[in-house]
């Protein structure tokens, strides 16, 4: 039993080793993910609203729109799948 607790123990003079592999990320990392998650929710959001507008509105439903419609759509599971 003696043998398991000073193997657990950390050496005497050496407190970094308790850390459990946490590490911080680089500034670069927090800039990429930060624009990443902020173009993906104005992406589902700008979609989200123009499906709704399109099939809300009866005056929309044009072949252009419908056209928009489907690239709207073809989008937000873009958006969703990544």
């Amino acid at each position: 039993m003696d043998e398991l607790m000073t193997t657990l123990e950390s050496p005497p003079g050496n407190e970094t080793m308790m850390t459990c592999g946490v590490r911080s990320l680089p500034p670069a990392a927090i800039v990429f993910v930060s624009l990443y998650t902020l173009i993906c929710v104005a992406g589902l959001v700008g979609n989200g609203l123009v499906i709704f507008v399109v099939l809300r509105f009866t005056k929309m439903k044009t072949v252009t729109n419908m056209y928009i419609l489907n690239l709207a759509v073809a989008d937000l599971c873009f958006l969703v799948s990544t």
